[in-house]
């Protein structure tokens, strides 16, 4: 018999309504209160000087790139091949060139030792797992980071949000912590900071007076509004608790898929948050499509190097990976139930 088991499925409370309701009754538009707020209270969890609030994950990244431009001219980016494309349109639509990277068979996350003909980095935190910031920093090429799933996840003991120049993260439903759609960035740098609030506002000066209409640099508009701030602040504050509900029902695939291949990482150097779990299987499609049909929804990541938008070359890994993965379901309300049966399931496939 066949249940339904989501692939995310958002844990909205009353507290989130309440805060929603409070905004809508004092203040609609942007530049509200709880945007103020929510980015303190980033900034302060993730141990940052800086968190700039913007409308979804896909805007930080191309706000980052355009701050990277700003500071270092054009530049050829490598991004990983295998990611979720805005990793690699984002600088795309702000640079001439990007390079698609290969990545670690055993992490899924840049593979250092394979960066070359690049003069910078957009690093992606794969599933969750944070990339190995050190051994990239190591090339001594600037880095910016699109750490759109690893809110809450660790890179040796601390939060990842201030290992590189610029962190960006999304609050899309599917995340961690989530406002419906909204994005996140974070910097230790004053002058990233300054550009980027310009950049999302219409390149409007921060020290601006409210009746001007001045603009000091060309700038687009990737602010967030009051109701989506006051959501994401309150979901903030359940945020390790949802990293580690994550974590336990990650362990269940763990025990029940332990001769499938999937991401191999130190623990001790590595806090997951798993926004994803994936495993890699042979004939992949036929699986995601016999789950699909049984309810249980599944997906799986692509290679962007040789996707029909870039006809490129896809590198060997990155196929590999893309070629087999299966994202299995998990979010903050998935249960060890489920996790128990989706493992079952997929074992009878194989």
């Amino acid at each position: 018999m066949s249940k339904i088991v989501k692939w995310d499925n958002p844990d909205v409370t009353q507290a989130d309504i309440n805060a929603a309701v409070e905004s809508l009754n004092n203040h609609l538009g942007a530049k509200g209160p709880n945007v103020e707020k929510l980015e303190k209270a980033f900034a302060d969890k993730l141990g940052v000087k800086y968190a700039i609030a913007v409308d979804n994950g896909t805007n930080a990244m191309v706000a980052t790139s355009m701050v990277l431009k700003h500071l270092y001219g054009e530049l050829i980016i490598g991004v990983p091949s295998f990611t979720f494309i805005a990793s690699a349109n984002a600088p795309q639509f702000v640079f001439d060139k990007i390079k698609f990277l290969d990545i670690s068979k055993d992490d899924w996350n840049i593979d250092p030792d394979k960066v070359k003909g690049v003069d910078a980095i957009m690093a992606v935190d794969c599933a969750g797992l944070s990339a190995d910031y050190d051994e990239l920093k190591k090339l001594d090429i600037p880095i910016i980071a699109d750490s759109a799933e690893s809110a809450g996840a660790k890179y040796k003991g601390e939060y990842v949000g201030g290992q590189v120049l610029m962190h960006t993260f999304s609050l899309h439903r599917s995340k961690l912590f989530t406002c419906g759609e909204g994005g996140m960035i974070t910097t230790n740098s004053d002058i990233c900071n300054e550009l980027l609030r310009s950049y999302i506002n219409h390149g409007y000066d921060m020290s601006k007076e409210p009746w001007d209409y001045k603009h000091k640099t060309l700038g687009l508009n990737f602010r967030m509004s009051d109701i989506h701030a006051a959501i994401a602040l309150s979901q903030l504050s359940r945020l390790d608790s949802y990293v580690e509900h994550r974590r336990a029902i990650a362990k269940v695939y763990d025990k029940k898929l332990s001769k499938l291949e999937k991401q191999i990482f130190d623990g001790s150097k590595y806090y997951h948050n798993y926004f994803l779990y994936g495993v890699l299987v042979e004939d992949r499609d036929r699986i995601i499509r016999k789950l699909n049909d049984l309810g249980i929804t599944v997906k799986a990541w692509a290679s962007v190097a040789g996707q029909e938008c870039y006809q490129r070359i896809d590198p060997e890994v990155s196929k590999y990976v893309a070629d087999r993965v299966l994202l299995l379901p998990i979010n903050n309300r998935t249960t060890v139930e489920e996790a128990e049966y989706v493992s079952e399931t997929i074992l009878s496939l194989l």
